[in-house]
């Protein structure tokens, strides 16, 4: 769900989204259906320049943003 709204965020809204996964980067839409639609939705991310940071979570939410711990960008 997080890499959809991501796209939707990104691509409809031309809004500035960044991903935060707690997974690998393996992990990240494992669970889309078919495999290729996965992969096709990374495509589409990269492609709005939509940062995903794996092996991440949230420290710190206020006004000016989020902090996290754990950085990995893919």
């Amino acid at each position: 769900m997080a890499c959809e709204t991501a796209e939707m965020l990104a691509g409809r809204k031309k809004k500035k989204v960044a991903l935060i996964h707690s997974g690998t980067p393996d992990d990240l839409g494992k669970e889309m259906e078919p495999l290729f639609e996965r992969r096709l939705m990374i495509r589409r991310l990269e492609k709005l320049s939509v940062p995903v940071f794996s092996q991440t979570s949230p420290v710190e939410i206020s006004e000016d943003g989020i902090r996290v711990g754990g950085l990995i960008q893919k």
